[in-house]
């Protein structure tokens, strides 16, 4: 019983070993190559044309790019999803952009999971987390989820490394995340693919209304944090 409790042991000390090596060599290569990838990719032109060189691999390479922006809290996740609309147009920019976005937050929600506060500071301050820990104990967890995904310009970086530390499933939490981005992610890529058509006037006005709602959006995400907090628990514990 010894030997197979020490094997168990062994094996989970490996896999914690492994993952934080692996966040660790993310934050490494965010912090050396993220601006760069992100000045790469705001040159629609320059994207676009890497872009048709690299064939099915350049879609490959689209939802790598949005996968690891979701990983790297602190990359901005706007210039990506403009960049897939000005290269693929605004569906399949969607698209690709959406399936990157789960792949990261699969990533991010089993590291914080299995790793706790360690991991999630990495990126996100505690501050941040403590001002939506009140997450942990609602009741209505899953509608408060989509709801504040949904929400034009709330915090989905904080609130993806979060979900990790409260007690949602995965299977849950990953369509649930992803259905709740498109309506953002979907206006980034129409006006990049507006961009892409020289049609200025309309990306224009496309990202004035988004910039509007979103302001609207902050502010209901305010208020919905304020309401949820009158049931708030206790700071969070580190694990």
């Amino acid at each position: 019983m010894e030997r197979n409790q020490r094997t168990i042991l062994w094996r989970k000390l490996v896999g914690v070993s492994l993952l934080a090596l692996s966040a660790a060599g993310l934050v490494y290569a965010g912090a050396v190559y993220g601006g760069r990838i992100i000045a790469f990719i705001s040159d629609g032109t320059q994207f676009r044309a890497w872009v048709k060189a690299q064939g099915i691999w350049g879609r490959f390479a689209m939802m790598g790019i949005m996968a690891v922006q979701i990983i790297l809290a602190f990359l901005p996740g706007e210039p990506v999803e403009i960049a897939a609309g000005f290269a693929f147009g605004p569906v399949e920019g969607a698209v690709l952009c959406l399936a990157g976005a789960a792949a990261g937050s699969a990533v991010v929600f089993f590291l914080v999971r299995l790793l706790g506060m360690r991991v999630a500071t990495l990126f996100i301050t505690k501050e941040k987390f403590q001002s939506i820990s009140f997450m942990r104990s609602t009741k209505c967890l899953h509608l408060l989820t989509f709801v504040l995904f949904f929400i034009p310009g709330s915090p989905k970086d904080v609130l993806t490394y979060f979900m990790g530390l409260t007690p949602m499933k995965a299977a849950v939490f990953l369509p649930l995340s992803t259905a709740a981005r498109i309506p953002s992610v979907f206006t980034s890529t129409v006006g990049g693919s507006a961009m892409g058509e020289g049609n200025f006037w309309f990306a224009a006005l496309v990202f004035g209304a988004t910039a509007l709602i979103s302001l609207g959006g902050i502010w209901a995400y305010r208020q919905v944090c304020k309401r949820e907090k009158g049931e708030a628990q206790g700071p969070l514990e580190e694990k």
